[in-house]
């Protein structure tokens, strides 16, 4: 799991937020917050420890966590394979990697669709996503992921424009999203079920 940035204009880091029987109500407002720049600047992606923190890895739920600061916005998603794909394994034949290098293609096209905001800002974001199921995939691996990071930089206040979470849209697979919220005005949790799901700014 990635780690987030606080600057010092902020007291509350996001591994703070809990999900629980308060999931949908705003957390505890504070000042500002700074998207987490880069995985490279944090340097605790779990690419560059080697190993992913399983500890949450649940089929059908996934997370989502989204920090706006001005024009500026960092978004990731964190799910298990088993949601996009259907499968946690390794591709066991021909059929099964066709599948996969379909969905690969298919999460190169969704990821920028997964938020989107009302005006349109006009503005594409950088997108990284890691893929299961590469060389370097363990065979006997029972936990792959898949994680997806979108980094905006616009024109517009982004904390202006109203913002729509779209992800069971695209990936079905994954049942209960649960999403962390923030912006330099409050900080939010939720639980998401449906298709597309709005917050309010």
């Amino acid at each position: 799991m990635r780690h987030w940035i606080v600057t010092p204009i902020l007291a509350l880091s996001i591994s703070t937020l809990s999900f629980g029987a308060d999931a949908a109500k705003p957390v505890a407002t504070k000042p500002a917050v700074v998207p987490a720049p880069t995985a490279k600047t944090t340097g605790h992606s779990a690419k560059n420890h080697g190993h992913k923190n399983h500890g949450a890895h649940v089929h059908g739920e996934a997370e989502l966590r989204i920090v706006l600061n001005k024009n500026e916005a960092v978004v990731e998603l964190e799910s298990p394979a088993e949601n996009i794909y259907g499968f946690e394994h390794a591709p066991k034949d021909a059929k099964q990697k066709q599948h996969v290098e379909a969905m690969n293609l298919k999460l190169t096209e969704y990821a920028t669709k997964l938020i989107t905001f009302t005006p349109d800002p006009a503005c594409v974001p950088k997108v990284q996503i890691e893929k299961p199921f590469g060389e370097n995939h363990a065979h006997h691996d029972e936990h792959s992921e898949v994680e997806i990071e979108l980094k905006f930089k616009c024109p517009k206040d982004l904390e202006s424009l109203a913002l729509s979470v779209n992800v069971r849209k695209y990936f079905p697979g994954i049942k209960r999203l649960k999403t962390q919220f923030i912006t330099s005005k409050k900080q939010t949790t939720a639980t998401i079920t449906t298709e597309s799901h709005k917050f309010a700014q």
